[in-house]
Order: structure tokens, then sequence, then C-alpha cells
């Protein structure tokens, strides 16, 4: 529905949701698992999108598996804003086309602009192996790493 030339969503209660409230609260209805069961067709040459949930328990999954070509999508499901980053930067870069939010940083780092709730961002990997990342803004422990840290393992096939 459109007020005010805006898109409005309503609740339950026929409150009005803003869009990014409303991507929030679909979220948080639909199970992980449902969402990645309706993706399982893959288009030609992409693979299956995983979905990666940074929410205030941490990373869900901390491991995702991809194959090569597919991309994966962080959702911020938590209050704040957070931050992917992976420290090896220029080989993540070459490794991954079609960035969403994300830049090599003049640190070496590729890093994810800061997105707030109900927000995504998006990398399509194209190289096989194993990529670490950690997200900032997510509750964990940043001694022992818990909480913080994830891995996204890209297969040939």
């Amino acid at each position: 529905m459109l007020s005010g030339g805006r898109r409005v969503f309503r609740n339950s209660r026929g409150g009005a949701l803003g869009v990014a409230r409303f991507l929030m609260a679909a979220s948080l209805s639909v199970p992980l698992c449902a969402l990645n069961v309706r993706a399982q067709e893959a288009m030609p040459g992409f693979g299956v999108p995983q979905l990666v949930r940074l929410d205030p328990k941490g990373i869900l999954p901390v491991e995702v598996a991809v194959q090569k070509g597919a991309s994966v999508i962080w959702l911020n499901a938590t209050r704040g804003y957070v931050t992917v980053v992976f420290s090896e930067g220029e080989g993540i870069a070459a490794a991954t086309q079609s960035p969403t939010r994300f830049f090599l940083a003049p640190d070496g780092t590729f890093t994810s602009n800061a997105f707030g709730p109900g927000a995504v961002a998006s990398l399509a990997f194209l190289t096989p192996g194993q990529y670490r990342y950690f997200v900032s803004g997510v509750p964990g422990d940043a001694v022992r790493g818990d909480g913080i840290f994830g891995t996204v393992i890209v297969k040939d096939k």
C-alpha cells in the first residue's frame, strides 16, 4: 500500500511498518532453513544462495558451504549496525564477484559498509576454498572468538 508516496506494510494489529521493519519482522518469523529450501533450485552457473543471519546470539550459521558461483547473503537481525570483514582483502576481492556493500579497504581488508537492522550484504564466491571473516556489531567474546567469527567454504562442485 502506498501512503504519501511511500510503501507502507501493516502488522497484525493494523499498524504501519516501514520497509526495514517489515523485512526485519519477516526475517524473524521465517525459519532460516525455510529460506534456503525455497532457493534450492540454483540458477545455471550461480549455485544455491545461502543466508547467514547476524543476530544478538552471533553468527548463524557460523560455517556455511556453497557451490562455486553461489552467493552468501548476510542479514542484519540485530538492533544496531554491523560490518562483515575478511582480513585477506585482495584474495577475497579476486575470489568473488557482484559485491553488495563490500569494498577493498585501505588497510587491506575486504569489508562491508556498516549496514543497519533488516539490511543485507552479499558476495558471490567464484574460487573454491575456505574464507574466514569476522563481524563487528554482534555480541560475542572477542578474546575467544565466540559469536563473531565465521567461515565460508566454497566447493568446486
